[in-house]
């Protein structure tokens, strides 16, 4: 948490190359679209302000390159992310089946608690599909995640998906620092018991 009261939340996106991640970002924190062939090289950021709760957060979605030399720097970033976006493209075989080997990567590092969401994105090219929405939910239900199609283009979704992922993620932390607060108050209460039997066995010492 910053001074001024503000909180951070880092949200990470993973895919394939060409899914449509960075478009997905540029839509939901600036509302715009942008059809682009610009390849992400590395990680990029975005930034939205939020108000949730009477909370001012912000919530920085980290834009990852899906290739298959990247992948790397993306697990590393999976580290410090609060939530993932997991994307396949509607329209590609390989980007959905994909989504297995993502998930086994995800897995080694965060347990099954950590918020992810699965979004199957271009939702508006209807007559290129290959994956239909059924295939989508029933990879969902097998991890256990939120599921949604969406469109960039048409702005299907993306409120939506990312306002679930970050309400689990605020969740989830709310939860770890309970769980740290609690530790620590375990940890002062054990001392205060330790320093008492040092203090009265001090005084006993004392009287002899």
């Amino acid at each position: 948490m910053s001074q001024n009261g503000d909180e951070k939340i880092i949200i990470l996106t993973l895919g394939n190359s060409s899914v449509g991640k960075t478009c997905f970002i540029q839509r939901y924190t600036n509302n715009t679209f942008q059809l682009s062939n610009i390849t992400t090289t590395g990680i990029e950021m975005q930034r939205k302000i939020m108000k949730i709760n009477d909370k001012t957060y912000k919530v920085d979605f980290h834009d990852t390159q899906g290739q298959e030399r990247y992948r790397s720097i993306s697990y590393n970033y999976v580290k410090n992310a609060d939530g993932i976006i997991l994307m396949y493209d509607i329209t590609s075989q390989t980007s959905f089946d994909s989504i297995s080997e993502w998930m086994e990567n995800i897995r080694k590092i965060k347990n099954e608690q950590f918020p992810i969401v699965l979004v199957g994105n271009k939702c508006d090219l209807e007559d290129k599909r290959v994956i239909s929405k059924e295939e989508g939910e029933d990879l969902a239900k097998k991890y256990e995640l939120p599921f949604y199609e969406t469109s960039n283009k048409d702005n299907i979704n993306i409120e939506e998906s990312c306002l679930v992922l970050i309400n689990k993620a605020i969740k989830e932390n709310e939860k770890e620092e309970n769980k740290l607060l609690k530790a620590s108050t375990i940890k002062l209460d054990k001392k205060k018991v330790i320093n008492k039997k040092e203090q009265k066995s001090y005084c006993m010492c004392k009287e002899k």
